[in-house]
């Protein structure tokens, strides 16, 4: 490994960054310190390749140019980057590194460290290699679909390139990148407890409203317990924004790797997917028991009355009618009639754990109006937004 090059007048040695540089299909580590220009960086790395001219080569940084005066104070962990020829890439302008400023606004879901962790975005073509992109500034990785044209200098075609991200803390390519997660630089209130914490998850309705992620873990766990996850057309079994409006009710997160989030508070992940898999072929017609037995609500019967067993007669008793005496007798203890509110609803029982469903509200048979003894209902109330506060928790539609 090169040594690090002297740093600037004031610098602190033990400010030093990892660097990677691939060159014709060999790589090389160096270390430098964080005040170290790029060009002083170059011609280390040019003697290390044993090249005679530096001045003919520029340091690629996901796929931009870096900037010859810029230095690498706000590079963290190990980089890599790659060394080219200044005449391959004269059609792009050199842009100053932002380095991990650019990389701290990206989070993702690692599988290995099984946590919400910062990523970075690994641009190409043909799987390795260089690739330049066509326009200086930053691709907005946020979108659903970034511009990443540019010129891949392995194939040598102008082409758009492929995006993965990697995990800045275990080096793990690959990871799910979770887009509607954001680092809130501009202190956006959450919609639902009101602080403005470090991150924040952004929904894809047109208002962008805003929800903590402890709130939004809240939230998940609210609907699944509750059920009130559904299936949306061409997205799949989603939930979505709490905010009131229309729109807001037919605005699902669209990608379920945010789901990930939640499985601090237990194994919330794989119980969405396999609700989702039971939920993918259900008809509205059917319920899904606790049991996984499907219960079909067509044919579900009227709640009426019992009938209660009447008191046995001396003549009953000592006559022929003591068979019937002693039906009335075991046919259970008297039961008021359901209230007002029930008669009229259907009811269905599962065959396989006769747990009994109410066909209306598609819960646990109840007595009463639906409304009024759901839980899912109650619980549900701990996220009805205020109007003022989803005016308040909106992300900026520019960013």
């Amino acid at each position: 490994m090169a040594t690090a090059s002297k740093p600037r007048t004031g610098a602190k040695t033990e400010e030093q960054v990892s660097l990677v540089v691939n060159y014709n299909a060999r790589r090389e580590n160096f270390k430098f310190f964080r005040s170290t220009v790029v060009v002083d960086a170059l011609s280390e790395v040019a003697a290390k390749f044993k090249i005679s001219e530096p001045h003919t080569k520029a340091l690629l940084h996901n796929g931009h140019v870096m900037n010859e005066e810029a230095t690498f104070g706000n590079f963290e962990g190990t980089t890599v980057v790659h060394l080219v020829n200044k005449t391959e890439v004269m059609s792009v302008r050199t842009a100053v590194v932002k380095g991990i400023q650019d990389h701290d606004k990206y989070f993702g879901f690692c599988g290995s460290c099984k946590l919400l962790t910062k990523v970075r975005p690994i641009v190409n073509h043909c799987g390795t290699g260089v690739f330049v992109f066509d326009s200086t500034a930053q691709p907005d990785y946020h979108a659903a679909n970034p511009d990443l044209t540019g010129k891949c200098h392995v194939c040598k075609k102008e082409c758009k390139g492929k995006v993965r991200f990697q995990c800045t803390s275990c080096e793990e390519v690959g990871v799910a990148f979770l887009r509607l997660v954001r680092k809130n630089t501009l202190g956006v209130p959450c919609m639902n407890c009101c602080k403005a914490e470090e991150q924040v998850f952004v929904f894809p309705c047109p208002n962008r409203h805003c929800l903590c992620l402890g709130c939004f873990m809240n939230y998940c766990q609210v609907m699944m317990n509750c059920d009130l996850f559904r299936t949306f057309p061409e997205v799949g079994y989603s939930i979505n924004c709490p905010a009131p409006g229309v729109q807001c009710k037919e605005s699902p997160v669209l990608d379920p790797h945010h789901f990930c989030l939640v499985d601090n508070k237990g194994p919330f992940y794989a119980n969405y997917k396999e609700k989702s898999c039971s939920h993918l072929d259900l008809p509205d017609t059917s319920i899904l028991c606790h049991c996984k037995m499907e219960i079909d609500i067509s044919s579900g019967t009227e709640a009426s009355p019992r009938t209660a067993p009447v008191a046995a007669t001396q003549e009953d008793v000592a006559g022929i009618g003591w068979f019937r005496s002693l039906l009335r007798i075991f046919s259970g203890p008297v039961r008021a009639p359901p209230p007002a509110s029930s008669r009229g609803r259907r009811r269905v029982s599962c065959r396989k754990c006769q747990t009994v469903y109410c066909c209306d509200c598609k819960m646990t048979w109840h007595e009463g109006a639906c409304q009024e003894v759901t839980e899912a209902m109650k619980e549900q109330e701990k996220f009805k937004i205020e109007a003022v506060n989803a005016q308040k928790g909106v992300w900026p539609k520019h960013m």
